[in-house]
């Protein structure tokens, strides 16, 4: 052929994409985190634990419907409150003459402020005062770990400061490497809403996340392709957050374009999900066949997976 085997291989090896987070090439290793990452802390900043507190805005709401009226129903009885999913629930479900209604449609958006301004008092105590359980936890061992490593990026769906975190637990986060998807408490732009898969009507499109003038692009979707190492902790990967997730793990379940393998070492993309339990991890498996369209094990045919429990 007039071409060795090493040159050939040189020529038509795939260039590594370019990637804003490395100076020096070496394998990506990608930490996302959901709630279950503040509240292995000791944090009590799940929505229910919100909406039980002094804090929720509607504790004495006097108006017997709209937003927040609906919100009280919701949070009664359910072991697992999904505010965000109820807040479209909610928009999907106002009556048609309810949207002529302008009144009606302005208290609804005074309660969804109030609790958008209520959610941040109450995770800013939180973060306050969760110092006491800190040190014993999942959380300061991933930190550690991650903190060791020349090529890391992190990405977080909470609102929490995770560079205070990691003082607090004496590890050095550098500030560079965190991006916060949904805003975060010091900044002020926290963002609470639905995500683009649901449908709203018009006069409730400022239940998007997406609407928000906070929203802004991310890197998560370069990180997820680029990555050599993922590791998603306390993300319960909802519904609401599948605009994040579902193309990456159709890809990789469906093996294509597999960006991440080193074609010289065909060494496999390693992901690990950190949840609570067995129970948890349950529900893990089943938003995961949702996301690869009921092919669930085309992940554990491409990937280096597991499933770690927190709490076992």
């Amino acid at each position: 052929m007039g071409v060795s085997s090493k040159k050939y291989i040189e020529k038509t090896r795939p260039k590594k994409p370019h990637f804003p987070h490395k100076i020096t090439w070496s394998p990506l290793s990608v930490l996302v985190i959901g709630n279950g990452f503040d509240l292995d802390m000791g944090m009590h900043t799940s929505y229910k634990d919100f909406a039980y507190s002094k804090l929720w805005p509607f504790n004495s709401l006097v108006r017997g419907n709209g937003l927040g009226h609906y919100l009280n129903t919701r949070k009664n009885g359910e072991n697992w409150f999904d505010l965000e999913m109820e807040l479209a629930n909610y928009a999907q479900s106002v009556p048609p003459e309810m949207l002529l209604d302008e009144e009606s449609m302005q208290h609804d958006r005074d309660d969804f402020d109030a609790l958008v301004d209520g959610l941040k008092s109450y995770l800013q105590s939180e973060q306050e005062n969760f110092q006491k359980n800190a040190h014993d936890c999942k959380v300061k061992e991933i930190l550690t770990t991650f903190s060791q490593k020349k090529n890391y990026f992190i990405h977080s769906f909470n609102y929490t400061d995770i560079k205070k975190i990691s003082n607090i637990l004496n590890i050095r986060i550098e500030t560079s490497r965190i991006e916060y998807v949904h805003g975060t408490l010091e900044d002020g732009d926290t963002i609470l809403g639905a995500g683009d898969n649901t449908q709203i009507p018009d006069e409730y499109d400022w239940i998007y996340k997406t609407y928000n003038k906070n929203y802004s692009s991310n890197n998560l979707a370069d990180s997820l392709a680029n990555a050599d190492e993922i590791c998603i902790f306390g993300h319960s990967l909802g519904e609401n957050d599948f605009d994040y997730f579902k193309p990456f793990f159709q890809r990789i379940s469906q093996n294509m374009d597999l960006s991440y393998h080193d074609p010289m070492t065909d060494k496999r993309l390693k992901l690990t999900i950190y949840t609570r339990d067995e129970k948890s991890g349950i529900e893990i498996k089943r938003q995961l066949r949702k996301l690869t369209d009921n092919h669930l094990q085309g992940i554990y045919a491409n990937c280096d997976f597991e499933i770690k429990y927190t709490k076992p």
